[in-house]
């Protein structure tokens, strides 16, 4: 994937759980990107969904499997 965004985070809380590391660009706070709440992941990080690693197709067969009271 690649980083694309002209917005910077503030005031984060220190215990603030990432998805992961960046190798390059600055990702949320110079080292890490994709912050994890609950199930929620949001990431200036785009991924490009490959026939390697087809993500997209993954993601819409967890979603079509989960179930909501």
């Amino acid at each position: 994937g690649h980083e694309f965004h002209y917005a910077e985070i503030k005031n984060l809380p220190k215990k603030t759980n990432f998805a992961f590391k960046v190798e390059r660009g600055v990702g949320v706070n110079g080292t890490s990107d994709g912050i994890l709440i609950n199930n929620l992941l949001a990431s200036f990080t785009h991924l490009l969904s490959t026939p390697q690693y087809n993500w997209a197709e993954r993601f819409v067969q967890f979603v079509q499997q989960c179930k909501y009271n």
